[in-house]
């Protein structure tokens, strides 16, 4: 009785190739294993009608097989099929028909490809912006037509559409000029002092000194400003008049001292053009 390497339970049958407990398969005998079959040539393998009576023996190569190293050798077999499978389609081109996936690895940021439905979209966004572009780099410039007004000792630029109603004229020891919109309902008059070289603050105190005593006089805002990058003074103010509203701009040049008065029924419009009047002033 032989008794099964693998689980060491008795085998019964002497002729079993397998264990009847575990399945493993049994070595055979010394005597099977140096027998062979045995071949005639001179007569037929198969008799009609008749079956042979001598026993198929298995052939001796088979005993010595261990069947872990048949395994281990059927799964390498099967890891090589698979991996030149995978092969065969990771270096060919992808079918047109066959979606491609991204996976992104571990601790790396994937690469975000513009697919064709973003790259049809982003194409209206960029053409409606060169459009934009290129009506705004050819659209024309507006500016405001200027004049140049001359005087003795100073000049300054106006807007055109302007006139001047008085041209340098002496008033005690300063020289006015007057000037007002196409309406006549924005005016400025431009009060030049030649020689004089009085603080814009010390001028506006002394101005502001003479007018306190006009009736309805209310301050509304007094204090330092500049113009055109130079220290000026701005004084605004009310009177009991047609036009209360008033706006007194000092400013200081070479040649002497400047104070502009805005006035008129388009008030914004007067101030405005007096700011204007003032950053062009040269003497």
């Amino acid at each position: 009785m032989s008794v099964c390497p693998s689980c060491n339970q008795p085998t019964s049958d002497p002729e079993a190739l397998f264990c009847a407990y575990c399945g493993f398969a049994l070595p055979e005998a010394p005597a099977a294993r140096e027998s062979f079959p045995v071949f005639v040539p001179d007569r037929p393998s198969f008799a009609t009608g008749a079956t042979s009576t001598q026993r198929w023996q298995r052939p001796g190569w088979t005993s010595n097989a261990d069947p872990r190293a048949v395994a281990v050798g059927l799964g390498g077999l099967g890891a090589a099929v698979i991996l030149a499978v995978g092969l065969s389609y990771g270096t060919g081109s992808t079918p047109a028909d066959r979606p491609t996936r991204l996976v992104a690895q571990p601790g790396h940021q994937r690469n975000a490809l513009p697919t064709k439905t973003a790259r049809i979209s982003a194409q209206p966004s960029a053409a409606l912006h060169h459009i934009l572009a290129s009506r705004v780099a050819s659209a024309p410039r507006t500016r405001e037509n200027l004049s140049r007004y001359r005087a003795s000792g100073y000049s300054f630029a106006y807007p055109s559409g302007w006139r001047v109603s008085q041209r340098d004229q002496p008033v005690a020891n300063y020289r006015e000029t007057a000037l007002e919109s196409a309406s006549g309902a924005a005016k400025v008059k431009v009060d030049y002092t030649p020689g004089e070289a009085a603080d814009p603050a010390a001028k506006a105190s002394q101005v502001e000194t003479a007018t306190s005593r006009t009736p309805g006089y209310r301050r509304i805002s007094f204090g330092p400003t500049t113009v055109n990058g130079h220290a000026a003074f701005a004084w605004d103010f009310t009177v009991a008049d047609a036009d209360p509203r008033r706006a007194d701009l000092f400013v200081r040049a070479s040649s002497g001292d400047f104070a502009l008065l805005a006035h008129g029924a388009e008030f914004p419009r007067a101030r405005a053009a007096a700011r204007a009047i003032a950053a062009s002033l040269s003497g």
